[in-house]
Parts: structure tokens; sequence; C-alpha cells
């Protein structure tokens, strides 16, 4: 996956995989339930869908305790 910037500089070394290839990975013996997540990255099928992108935040926001969701940040890129 490349930085939206239009250029192919490579200035955000990101890359995207299927998580139970990421799991196999990085230990096959551990649940997806037991996995720690740093980032996760969404790919939408309209991006500038501001509704769509606010209603997904909250439904991310409802799942955690309150002070869970008040550490989360949301970028859209």
């Amino acid at each position: 996956m490349k930085d939206r910037g239009g250029s192919n500089t490579g200035s955000n070394p990101t890359f995207m995989m299927a998580l139970p290839s990421f799991m196999k990975m990085e230990d096959p013996f551990t649940s997806l339930n037991d996995t720690k997540f740093e980032r996760l990255f969404l790919a939408l099928n309209d991006p500038d869908d501001k509704e769509a992108i606010s209603n997904l935040i909250l439904d991310f926001k409802d799942n955690f305790t309150p002070s869970q969701a008040n550490n989360i940040k949301f970028f859209n890129y």
C-alpha cells in the first residue's frame, strides 16, 4: 500500500497483509483474539464519504470502554 500523496517515493512504509497470514508469521500458536494490535488500516470503498467514516468511528468506539475509546486516534489518509 502506498501513500495517497501521489508520489511513489515511499515516504509511508506501509504494507497490508491478511490477518491469518500475519498470525502464522508472528506466532503459530497464538490465537487472533490474543493479538495486541498497534495499528489497523482499513480500505474503504469511498474514502470521501464523511457519513460512513463517522459511523465507522462511532461503531468502533461503542465496543470499547470510555478510557479506551478516548485514547484511540483515527486518521483518514
